[in-house]
């Protein structure tokens, strides 16, 4: 007979249920003599292919969420900066700086701006419109707002501000926008902390949700609402429920949205992933069993995501747009049933998808590729500190550029947040 950690954790947890403060008590001291051995008998980073670190010496740098590269088609990298530890909360920092490198010298910057519009997760929701033009986020605090601006990189120029706060581009002339501020009242991880007005977050439900923005004229239109997305659900919500929007993904065709409908009721947190028609005004609900974690697109017609189907089962499930089916993944069930399950997966080609794993209780992630078929093969190991926890956490958020063919991560394995790339070969 051999003994199960995993099952006596959650027979503990369970256990503990009741009682919040002695749960976290003792889940704390329990990983940290976990991550002190963990330290003694694994190494900091393993990698069969070498990895460079991004950023000014002396700084703190991440690059934020994996659905955007840091780096264009001209070889430049934008890289989030902070002189301060990101152990801390991003709301105890008024500003962090946006440094611009050239793929040839990743430790001296072009250029710099600053930002308060960020947090350790998604920094500041920056893309590159082109060769030469970020878009990012950034608080204008006359109009009590946050913007996006417009930085002409090569000229060292803002061009633009508009009204709307980026969330996910949609082609080259809009994206699309949500609101930061509720983000910030409900899931910290992904808000803003420069605006001081707090946000009615149970009245105005038809006044909130997803806008359009042109960037041109700088106008955003509100095309689904929270009580366009509230209605659609069989279930009925009490008064006293709040809901909020993330993660929001556009198909590559443009046609379609990923996006998450969280909600809140007697402390319980439950997650809807709805389907947005962008032509047409339309929303499906994928019906998972209400554990959503994280997706991505790999075709227009096909995502993946970590989510519960409707009997409960955990795990990676291709998403098909066309049925709003969800369908198992080959192989993947040994990573499915492995502690290594949940993670952010990114499309690297051809229905191919690097993930990532959470910290284990060694303090261990992996970066992970994932077959067509459900093939895996371990990239790189990287150990997590715990003083990186909570809102400070650093998950490695894997993203592809497939012009260069580096795959670029997060980590904190050096004892500082630091953003790293390494060649992509199988």
């Amino acid at each position: 007979m051999t003994f199960d950690t995993r099952e006596f954790e959650k027979l503990v947890s369970r256990y503990l249920a009741g009682s919040p403060v002695l749960k976290s008590i003792l889940k704390t001291v329990y990983f940290r003599i976990f991550r002190f051995f963990g330290r003694v008998f694994f190494p900091a980073m393993k990698s069969p292919i070498p990895i460079e670190t991004i950023g000014a010496e002396g700084v703190e740098s991440f690059k934020g969420y994996y659905d955007v590269s840091p780096e264009n088609d001209n070889g430049l990298i934008f890289v989030y900066e902070s002189s301060n530890s990101t152990a801390e909360k991003p709301s105890s920092l008024e500003q962090i700086t946006i440094a611009i490198y050239r793929s040839s010298d990743l430790t001296h910057s072009v250029c710099t701006t600053s930002t308060k519009a960020f947090n350790w997760q998604q920094g500041s929701r920056a893309y590159w419109l082109d060769g030469e033009r970020l878009i990012f986020n950034d608080y204008c605090p006359d109009k009590e707002v946050y913007i996006a601006k417009i930085w002409n990189v090569v000229g060292d120029v803002i061009e633009k501000e508009i009204d709307f706060a980026v969330e996910s581009q949609l082609g080259k002339n809009k994206y699309l926008s949500i609101n930061f501020k509720r983000l910030a009242a409900l899931r910290p991880d992904y808000g803003y902390f420069a605006h001081s007005l707090s946000l009615p977050l149970r009245s105005n439900h038809g006044e909130d949700g997803i806008w359009i923005v042109d960037i041109e004229s700088g106008k955003g239109e509100l095309v689904y609402s929270l009580d366009d997305i509230i209605s659609t659900s069989s279930s009925s919500f009490s008064e006293e429920t709040e809901h909020k929007l993330n993660h929001l993904m556009v198909s590559p065709d443009n046609k379609h949205c990923l996006v998450l409908h969280r909600y809140f009721a007697k402390g319980i947190r439950r997650g809807r992933l709805m389907l947005v028609l962008l032509d047409d005004k339309k929303i499906i609900e994928i019906p998972t069993g209400g554990i959503v974690s994280h997706y991505c697109w790999l075709s227009e017609n096909t995502a993946v995501g970590y989510v519960n189907d409707a009997s409960g089962i955990l795990r990676y499930y291709h998403i098909d747009i066309a049925s709003a089916a969800l369908n198992g993944i080959g192989k993947l069930n040994e990573l499915n049933d492995s502690t290594d399950g949940d993670g952010h997966p990114t499309n690297v080609g051809g229905m191919g998808f690097v993930t990532d794993t959470y910290p284990n209780r060694w303090g261990i992630q992996k970066l992970i590729y994932c077959g067509r078929n459900g093939d895996t093969q371990a990239l790189a190991w990287v150990s997590h500190g715990i003083k990186y926890c909570g809102e400070s956490r650093c998950d490695l958020h894997p993203v592809f550029c497939a012009k260069s063919g580096y795959l670029y991560f997060d980590s904190v394995f050096s004892g500082k947040r630091r953003l790293y790339r390494r060649k992509l070969i199988f």
